[in-house]
């Protein structure tokens, strides 16, 4: 790895050589000058244009002596080039110069060649100086550009430019992510988190030998690709760079990491992605290997795995336990309710706890935590359970100790609960407990409400393609009524462009049909309150040539349907995705309809803006003709819109 070139602090200018160089041609000139005094010569025009030329030695000698005096500033070899070249041109000058004064020609035609010689040298060594450095300047610009600032290893864009410049053949790669370092930054301030990258940095540099191209992919993740490394090797690397750094918590190694093996010339990411899939899975390995002396960061870290999950079977079947582990209890289970009252769906125990289940489907006792829940609608908690006043004897009797009960929402109703147990010792009820048991009921009740959309969309698809629109709607909750809204409006813009009959049922089964790709993205994205990271908004980008693969499995669908499902997100300036189409190569109905569905979404009230203004709306769509929209459709839209804002006035 190459490592930051080191400057010296710059010497001080060279004075005193350039005062020297001053007296000893000002001495000359006062010495030729004396000489020339002292002839008895008549002054004639000949001779006063010789003078004139002499003066022109002075801006000559002044740059000579500023050669001498900052040469240590400049680059090597530049002040040589710079006093051969004005020294060699002083005396030629003075050479053309003294016979038009003295008369009589000084200096031989040979010397007067050997100094032509001499300049033209000096040009084209300061020239070529100037040709290297500036290249050198390049380089430091570019390199400087593709590093980070606090570990001095590459960014993201310098890795992928040195990974291009490999030779072909095999190479690993290794994601490496720092485990704790918010509770570092919590715990010890930002300069201590601070500190810690740069001695993980320093550390993996120097456990791998100088091929390895290191890169810190993100705040608390390392990436690297190893030419020609076993993954053997590379793993006691890492093992031995971890070695070097110390760990957040006694309890904590200071990384987790995972290595995928690849070769140079094919995808990057599909390798990046295999070691970032082991690298979680290694970090959860640690994670679950702590004991009951966990860490705050690591409960926030077991929030984002849950937002992961997607399926309500991947949150029960593979969160809860994970939630289990970490929090230190003995048992989790969702109970579900149904006709008989609330029952047992899924549980899971710790390995060796002696606790006897229910059966799955058999009514529970609706008292003590699971009734308060439920007629309180809201998680309940004891760290002493057998101290409650509503406790049931029959879970005392079976040795429960400490727990909780979360309920789980699906379309703003509890359909289920979450229930943490901890048999035979107590455990502390943290609020960092009740947030991570909280975060997992949302997750499920999220996942739910996907599936229960999804069940929607297919049991009405036969029934029209507008309740199919609503159904989409229940994904994205921020976008309540906005397919009837859009629909409405692309048919009156269609009819105000007069378009035919079946390109107006085209654009009103796309404008059902355009956000049909959503389903696709998760809900950790489509969800998520702030904004999307480069990684994310890639993903959502796919949603439009998702939602036309699977409109075209749909039957008896126009071609425009389609057209308008891919290409409503295309912009008039070719910016767009996810075809970069641009101008009249965007098919018009999916022109039509982008002008509808910005205004819209500009006129809705969204939780990440207020709604804007009709007149505001208006005043953007015009801003962006030609840029985003086709200025014909905006055009024609507004008009549709003062046309219906005049008949609004007449029938006040």
């Amino acid at each position: 790895m190459t490592q930051r070139s080191f400057h010296p602090p710059a010497a001080p200018p060279n004075w005193r050589g350039g005062l020297a160089l001053v007296g000893v041609l000002v001495a000359l000139l006062i010495f030729a000058l004396y000489e020339h005094a002292r002839l008895p010569q008549t002054v004639t025009p000949q001779r006063w244009q010789g003078v004139l030329r002499l003066l022109t030695l002075l801006p000559l000698l002044f740059i000579s002596c500023a050669a001498v005096t900052f040469g240590r500033d400049m680059p090597p070899g530049m002040p040589f080039g710079v006093l051969c070249t004005t020294l060699a041109l002083m005396s030629w000058i003075a050479s053309g110069a003294s016979p038009l004064v003295f008369g009589h020609r000084v200096t031989p035609e040979w010397f007067e060649t050997l100094l032509i010689g001499v300049v033209t040298f000096g040009i084209l060594w300061q020239a070529l100086l100037g040709m290297r450095e500036g290249h050198r300047s390049f380089l430091a610009t570019r390199d400087a550009a593709e590093r980070d600032p606090l570990t001095g290893l590459l960014g993201r864009e310098g890795l992928r430019r040195r990974v291009g410049e490999l030779p072909p053949g095999d190479a690993l790669v290794v994601m490496a992510d720092l485990n704790l370092l918010r509770l570092v930054n919590d715990s010890r301030g930002h300069g201590a988190g601070d500190a810690q990258i740069r001695a993980v940095a320093s550390a993996l540099r120097g456990a791998f030998p100088d091929s390895a191209l290191w890169c810190r992919w993100g705040g608390d993740e390392f990436v690297a690709v190893l030419p020609g490394v076993s993954e053997e090797a590379a793993r006691t690397m890492m093992t031995r760079a971890a070695g070097l750094v110390p760990p957040p918590t006694p309890n904590m190694p200071p990384l987790a990491f995972g290595v995928a093996r690849g070769t140079v010339g094919e995808a990057f990411e599909r390798s990046l992605a295999l070691a970032d899939q082991r690298m979680y899975e290694a970090k959860q390995a640690q994670h679950l290997r702590l004991g009951d002396g966990r860490d705050t960061l690591a409960l926030d870290e077991l929030s984002r795995r849950i937002e992961a999950l997607a399926t309500p079977d991947e949150v029960i079947r593979v969160g809860l336990p994970l939630v289990m582990d970490l929090l230190g209890f003995d048992g989790i289970g969702f109970i579900e309710r149904r006709e008989g009252g609330w029952c047992l769906a899924h549980a899971h125990l710790r390995e060796g706890v002696a606790f006897d289940v229910p059966a799955p489907g058999l009514p529970l006792p609706e008292e003590g935590l699971i009734g308060r829940a439920a007629r309180e609608e809201r998680g309940v908690w004891s760290t002493a359970y057998e101290e409650e006043p509503d406790a049931v004897p029959f879970w005392v009797d079976s040795g429960i100790r400490s727990g909780g009960v979360v309920p789980v929402r699906c379309d703003g109703r509890a359909v289920g609960m979450l229930i943490l147990l901890k048999v035979g010792t107590w455990r502390a009820v943290t609020p960092q407990v009740c947030r991570v048991m909280e975060t997992a009921a949302l997750r499920l009740g999220h996942a739910l409400e996907l599936r229960q959309a999804v069940a929607k969309v297919q049991a009405t698809l036969e029934h029209g393609l507008l309740a199919l629109g609503v159904a989409l709607e229940a994904r994205d909750l921020e976008t309540h009524g906005h397919t009837e809204r859009v629909v409405r409006l692309a048919l009156r813009l269609g009819r105000a462009l007069g378009l035919s009959c079946p390109d107006l049922e085209a654009l009103r089964q796309g404008a059902c049909l355009h956000d049909l790709g959503k389903l696709a993205i998760p809900d950790r994205i489509l969800r998520k309150p702030g904004g999307l990271d480069a990684d994310e908004w890639a993903v959502m980008q796919t949603h439009a040539a998702v939602g036309a693969g699977i409109a075209a499995r749909i039957p008896n669908l126009e071609p425009g349907v389609l057209e308008v499902i891919r290409h409503h997100h295309e912009r008039w300036d070719g910016a767009g995705y996810p075809g970069g189409l641009a101008g009249e190569a965007i098919p018009l109905l999916a022109r039509v309809f982008a002008v509808c569905d910005v205004y819209d979404a500009l006129t809705s009230e969204r939780p990440y803006k207020e709604a804007w203004t009709p007149g505001r709306a208006r005043a953007e769509l015009q801003a962006q003709a030609g840029r985003q929209f086709d200025p014909g459709v905006v055009t024609a839209f507004l008009r549709v819109l003062r046309g219906e804002a005049e008949v609004a006035v007449v029938r006040s």
